[in-house]
């Protein structure tokens, strides 16, 4: 039950999230063609012409859901970063959250900034009563990330299209009480 639409545009401290649109592809093919980007995201980088079939598909998720991917812009600069996923597949009854940045922007804790704000679209905006998350085994740093901002690991042997992956979840009574605790600190 959505409590309000996603927002089409939303601002953290150090990014700007915009809806896909083919206007970035040269971009988006940068970041998806990546190989370093891309090791640990299903099949891995991305030709010309997935990259574009990848975007499309994005955008109809939006017209078909009323949220889904964003592309995560830099604040300052206006230059794509990487993006912020809220997406509906066959591995999860419950919406996931996924992210990507671009490689020279590792470890500035911009992961955790693009995550919490996914958290937050999905608890208060879409209503979830629990969000997802799919990481690769090792992939520690987005390992990290989920259970930072309060996933908790379900399984580390989650299967599927032959690659193994560590499952978690949040749910939102869990969500809204780290909110509080937060608040009231």
């Amino acid at each position: 039950m959505k409590i309000k639409p996603a927002p089409r545009i939303v601002v953290t401290d150090r990014t700007v999230f915009v809806q896909p649109n083919l206007d970035y592809f040269p971009e988006i093919y940068r970041i998806l063609s990546n190989p370093k980007v891309m090791q640990f995201v299903t099949t891995g980088k991305r030709s010309k012409a997935e990259t574009k079939q990848e975007t499309i598909d994005w955008m109809k998720h939006w017209k078909k859901h009323g949220f889904g991917p964003y592309l995560v812009l830099d604040k300052r600069e206006g230059n794509l970063i990487g993006f912020a996923k809220l997406y509906l597949s066959s591995r999860s009854p419950w919406v996931q959250v996924g992210y990507a940045i671009d490689d020279h922007l590792w470890g500035i804790g911009l992961g955790s900034e693009i995550a919490k704000s996914l958290l937050k679209i999905g608890f208060e905006n879409l209503g979830e009563e629990a969000l997802a998350g799919f990481v690769r085994l090792e992939n520690k740093p987005s390992r990290r990330i989920l259970e930072k901002v309060g996933f908790q690991l379900q399984t580390e042997n989650f299967q599927q299209e032959n690659r193994i992956y560590a499952h978690y979840t949040l749910d939102a009574a869990d969500y809204f009480q780290m909110q509080e605790f937060r608040q009231a600190s």
